[in-house]
């Protein structure tokens, strides 16, 4: 879960040189006129500088062009993948093995592997998940890092909210996996209907409260069917995630449509190949298929 030293030391030069750079630029802080001055700064002024270069990402190309700090080729590409950063909050949902697993806050949340610095994410975070960050999400080499800045809010989450989260994860990890690299290019990006669809069926309550906005929208865009009752059955999904905990049933797979489950199995292919015997062939129904490990 942790950068390995030679990379985080390597991190610790990059970073640093970029952001005094981008000072020089600015004229965020006055009087900075070295690299040791600038890391001599208190961590308010530090994030000052770090806020201000992210609002102006031709820096990045510039430092690149300029080369500064004289950095090789490899340190330069490093420094120039920085262009897919991405800043925003997040939720930490789970520790695995190599990194922790970040979900971000959009209409349709992407969930993220992020591999810690210095310090292990278990003693940043503690056990208790999830917990709300913000933060800025960067490519290092071959993995996901954050850019040191990391913040915490203290929110407590009320058990429905937690589902919630979950029933988005598992979503996003069943159809792409975690996202361990960037730029992403699995997804391909959504028009603005479809966004606003996505919004409208990112939670329960948001379908009870947007039902008719939605029903006009798929009746000016009557192409998004097939993406409304996907949306509809991860919503679904969640509804009889809860049933079969409740049944103390484990490792299943099962299709839902509509609101109803059609159909389930010991795995994937037996609920295809029962979706296939008894739907009509003449109607296009799209079942939202998931697996519940229990």
């Amino acid at each position: 879960m942790q950068l390995p030293v030679d990379d985080m030391n390597l991190f610790f030069k990059l970073h640093p040189a970029f952001l005094y750079y981008a000072n020089q630029r600015m004229g965020v802080v006055a009087g900075v006129d070295s690299l040791d001055r600038f890391m001599a700064l208190p961590f308010h002024d530090k994030n000052e500088i770090r806020n201000r270069a992210r609002s102006q990402p031709e820096l990045i190309r510039s430092f690149v062009r300029d080369n500064p700090a004289a950095l090789n080729d490899v340190e330069l590409a490093i420094v120039d993948s920085w262009r897919y950063a991405l800043d925003g909050s997040f939720y930490v949902m789970r520790y695995d093995e190599d990194h922790a697993v970040f979900l971000d806050t959009g209409a349709t949340p992407k969930a993220y592997g992020v591999t810690c610095l210095k310090k292990n994410f278990r003693e940043i975070f503690g056990e208790t998940l999830p917990v709300y960050v913000k933060t800025i999400l960067m490519p290092f080499k071959n993995r996901i890092i954050y850019d040191g800045f990391l913040f915490t809010y203290p929110v407590t989450f009320d058990p429905p909210i937690v589902q919630e989260l979950e029933a988005d994860l598992s979503a996003w990890v069943d159809r792409y996996g975690i996202i361990t690299h960037l730029p992403f290019i699995g997804e391909t990006p959504a028009g603005a209907a479809e966004d606003t669809l996505r919004y409208y069926l990112r939670s329960q309550r948001n379908r009870d409260v947007y039902a008719a906005e939605t029903d006009a929208l798929l009746a000016e865009h009557p192409g998004l069917k097939k993406a409304y009752l996907e949306l509809s059955g991860r919503l679904d999904a969640r509804e009889a995630r809860g049933y079969f905990r409740e049944l103390g049933i484990r490792d299943v797979w099962c299709a839902v449509l509509n609101g109803r489950i059609l159909t389930s199995g010991k795995n994937r292919e037996a609920v295809t190949d029962t979706l296939h015997a008894i739907l009509p062939k003449d109607r296009k129904l799209f079942p939202y298929i998931f697996h519940f490990k229990g």
